[in-house]
């Protein structure tokens, strides 16, 4: 299995990424995901890659300290708000089962992670909107904060409190 690394040149669209085979890691990555997503990304990578377009995912898991640092931003840490979830309550927190219920991705095109590229972002909500299973909301149609990277399944506190995945 190939993983995409990234490395940041600083600022949003200024990313150079790098492919790697790392079995191990890629099967961590979202081995925890909710299994609506990750069946999501299976399908989404295979129809991005007919046009040469890799997906990467850039965030799944998050503990509660990380979650904690990207709610600081913009608030009581320098840079921009990134999150409006306090720790506990994004669906990147694993729930009781162990399971997370949101990925973050970023298209990629020649190396370069595409921040920046109104059309392709069009493409990513497209794929949630029209998965064939239903279930997932694209973060690009949130009202108070944008977030296209973001997917998220739909009902996820719900979800969360369930001791396992039904």
């Amino acid at each position: 299995i190939a993983v995409l690394l990234v490395r940041s040149g600083g600022g949003p669209g200024e990313s150079e990424v790098f492919a790697m085979t790392l079995p191990s890691v890629a099967a961590r990555s979202l081995d925890k995901a909710h299994p609506k997503l990750q069946r999501w990304f299976a399908l989404a990578v295979a129809e991005m890659a007919k046009t040469g377009v890799r997906l990467l995912v850039t965030s799944g898991a998050r503990s509660l300290a990380q979650q904690a640092a990207l709610y600081a931003q913009g608030r009581t840490a320098p840079g921009k708000i990134v999150t409006n979830a306090p720790p506990g309550e994004s669906p990147h927190n694993p729930g009781v089962s162990g399971f997370f219920f949101a990925i973050d991705v970023v298209p990629v095109v020649g190396g370069k992670a595409q921040w920046n590229d109104d059309a392709l972002w069009a493409r990513v909500g497209g794929m949630v909107s029209s998965f064939q299973e239903g279930g997932l909301t694209w973060g690009g149609n949130f009202k108070n904060l944008s977030d296209k990277p973001h997917i998220e399944v739909t009902g996820w506190r719900t979800l969360r409190a369930a001791p396992q995945l039904v």
